[in-house]
């Protein structure tokens, strides 16, 4: 997850915090990587069918990890896992060019999907 999430080693390295952090708390992960592994096409442009389908991939839908790995993760994610940069942000999203916005609320989120994403 950390693979398709981040774009960088720094990304993801913060991007692991937080998905280790919401687990932790057991909180949703809602990575949207997991929803576009069923549908095979990772350009796929997420809508709300997607967020409420019923597959053990949807962690909008459903707590914890997904069964099985969602792509082959590369050394910079492997070593994100292991080392993650510990931060106070529970949500992130990437503006089209890749750019990070990172929030510890979800207001600070809904700001920031505002802002860089419409």
């Amino acid at each position: 997850m950390v693979e398709r999430e981040g774009y960088s080693s720094t990304d993801r390295s913060i991007i692991a915090d937080i998905i280790k952090r919401r687990y932790a708390e057991g909180w949703l992960l809602q990575i949207d990587a997991t929803l576009l592994y069923p549908v095979k096409d990772w350009e796929h442009t997420i809508t709300s069918q997607d967020k409420n389908s019923q597959n053990q991939y949807n962690t909008y839908k459903y707590p914890g990890l997904v069964p099985t790995p969602i792509c082959n993760p590369g050394l910079e994610a492997i070593n994100a896992v292991r080392n993650p940069e510990s931060n106070n942000y529970y949500y992130y999203i990437h503006e089209d060019d890749g750019t990070p916005h990172y929030a510890t609320t979800l207001s600070e989120h809904n700001i920031n999907i505002s802002t860089y994403l419409r």
